[in-house]
This record gives C-alpha cells, structure tokens and sequence, in this order.
C-alpha cells in the first residue's frame, strides 16, 4: 500500500478492516465508492484484500480484527515489509492528533522541540534504514510504555523520585536506561567479559 493509496483509504474514513464490513458482511466495491467516496482506481487494492481476508478466514461474513496495526500484520503481505507498515501505520494514526502528540513528547523528555526538528521527525522515517527504522519503532514503543518513577510520580505525588540503582533524584528514561552509572558500569562489564570470550 503506497502513500498516496493509504491517503485515499483515509480520506474515505476506511481506517480499519472493520470499516470495509456492513451488515456482517465485507462491502462489495461499488457500495464503498457511493457510500464512502473511495475512488474506482483502488479496485485492485480492494480485490488484494478480498483475497488475501478468503485465504485467511475464509469466511468474509465473520468481520476480521478491526486494530489498525493487525490490518497490515495479518492481511498485508503475511509479514512482508513489517517495519515499514508498522511505521506508516503509527505516523498515520497519529497525524490526526499531531499537536498533541508534540506536546506530550515535550512533556516527557522535558526539552521541546523546535518546529524544524519536529517536521524531520515526522518525516525522517521515510529516509532511514531498515535496522534503524526498527530501532526507531523500538524507542517509540518504549518511550511510551516504560513508566519511569518521574513518569509514575506524575500519576501518584507520593511515589519515589530516585534512581533505585545510584539514587539521583533525576529518573527520566534517559537516566533509568542509559546514562545511569551503575548500569553503565554494568554493561561496561558485561562487553569487557564478552570481549574477553571474543579473544
């Protein structure tokens, strides 16, 4: 699915696989295109999909997952390509809600971004490698998920602040997983062991 297909989709308020099934039942495509304004040049696209929901349920009156991210894992091309649709999938997700998005990531990395270095992130992805667009998915998915004491102080005033390792009273991300001392001299070890093996 190329951009300009997926903004089409979008356009037609088609997010998810649920949005394609009316009724129980998958939408044939001139009902999609009256009632959704989905332009007759994404039949091909269309068929790729009513193919790929017969070879995997086989039963299309049974509506498939509706997450946006399972449309690309479980219909788009089996695996194929997984990075870069789970990329495309999270930017599109979240350009709806772009100011937002912006502001919480202020908040939690405490330094704001300026407009410039906001546009390149949004739009670096598409110019990067393979290993470092999983890289980049990775911290994403991190920086979301991991609760950092500062994080969950923010929730609950009365939990702790510092570092359980070096008891710095400063416990962002950064700190809780890179530039803590007692982790770095940790893995300073740990490479200086596998160093030693190595040779």
């Amino acid at each position: 699915m190329s951009g300009s297909e997926q903004r089409a989709w979008h356009a037609a308020e088609l997010y998810t696989l649920g949005d394609l099934y009316v009724d129980g039942k998958m939408a044939p495509f001139p009902a999609l295109v009256q009632e959704s304004g989905l332009p007759a040049g994404q039949f091909l696209l269309y068929n790729s999909l009513l193919r790929s929901l017969t070879s995997k349920w086989g039963d299309l009156s049974v509506a498939p997952p509706t997450h946006l991210l399972i449309q690309y894992i479980q219909v788009m091309g089996q695996g194929r390509h997984l990075i870069r649709w789970f990329t495309e999938a999270l930017r599109l997700h979240t350009a709806l809600e772009c100011d937002s998005l912006r502001a919480a990531w202020d908040g939690d990395t405490t330094t704001p971004f300026t407009d410039t270095q906001w546009k390149s992130a949004l739009s670096g992805h598409v110019n990067i490698p393979r290993n470092s667009r999983f890289r980049l998915l990775q911290f994403y998915i991190i920086h979301r998920a991991y609760l950092t004491p500062a994080r969950i102080n923010r929730y609950f005033a009365r939990c702790d602040t510092t570092c359980p390792r070096c008891s710095r009273n400063d416990t962002g991300m950064i700190q809780m997983l890179r530039s803590c001392p007692v982790l770095s001299c940790f893995w300073g070890a740990v490479v200086g062991c596998l160093s030693e093996c190595v040779s």
